[in-house]
């Protein structure tokens, strides 16, 4: 299994560095493995669409069958329900889950969509 981390920040001013560390700590916690993962990142709005961030777009081609993309919070990833079906498509076609370490609630597809919602 491989994590492939997705980090976004909103300007240029922002580090990814805390995110990074406080996934990979998270990691650590839940999987004891020497676990394989990558990181993508943007540093724009959320209010920019999703085909606009390329940090975005690469973590989800990147996964495969059995990866999990990984991330702070849902704000992070999506700001509005259709851009959240669209990543719980892509989840569902790659089969491939998902976690977010400041939402721990979201621990797979089903519970995405409910806190989306």
């Amino acid at each position: 299994m491989k994590y492939v981390i997705y980090l976004r920040v909103s300007t240029k001013k922002q580090d990814h560095s805390p995110q990074l560390q406080n996934c990979l700590n998270f990691l650590k916690r839940q999987d004891a493995s020497d676990f394989r993962y990558c990181v993508y990142s943007d540093e724009l709005s959320s209010r920019k669409k999703m085909d606009k961030r390329v940090g975005l777009q690469s973590a989800l081609e990147k996964l495969q069958k059995g990866d999990v993309l990984v991330g702070m919070r849902l704000d992070r990833l999506a700001r509005n329900l259709y851009e959240t079906t669209q990543i719980i498509h892509t989840l569902e076609e790659k089969q491939a889950d998902i976690l977010m370490v400041d939402q721990p609630g979201i621990k797979n597809k089903v519970l995405l969509g409910l806190y989306a919602g």
